[in-house]
């Protein structure tokens, strides 16, 4: 199952990236969030909560972009890692860094999200570190 759990991530990311629009149908009516990146924001629950979480994400940014460059198969689990690039609306800051996304799946839909802005925290979370 776990080659169908990296395809089904990676065509969530081309869409995202290519139409701007989130694969629905590809995301468990009751999907979570939980971005440790913010921590003091809740776990976004459903469709509408994924939306909320990447539409108050991106209101701090006036720009903002991603690129997959790796996916580690690991069973039930996908680890994504991107480079996040991104502009503050108000502050102009940039931003140029490493991110990573574990997505749990089951039956063929995404469960669960997690968004690190830590490598190696991501890695001691989902027990990969080496």
């Amino acid at each position: 199952m776990s080659r169908e759990n990296l395809d089904v991530v990676r065509r969530i990311n081309e869409q995202l990236l290519a139409t701007g629009e989130l694969a629905l149908d590809l995301m468990h009516e009751d999907i979570t969030v939980l971005d440790h990146d913010a921590p003091d924001q809740d776990e976004y629950r459903g469709h509408a909560g994924v939306a909320q979480w990447l539409e108050e994400w991106g209101a701090a940014w006036g720009a903002w972009t991603y690129e997959p460059e790796q996916y580690i198969d690991a069973g039930d689990i996908v680890v994504m890692f991107t480079r996040m690039t991104a502009k503050g609306r108000g502050s102009g800051v940039e931003l140029d860094r490493e991110d990573g996304v574990v997505y749990k799946l089951r039956d063929g839909k995404i469960t669960h999200i997690e968004y690190y802005n830590d490598r190696d925290q991501l890695l001691d979370a989902v027990g990969l570190r080496e």
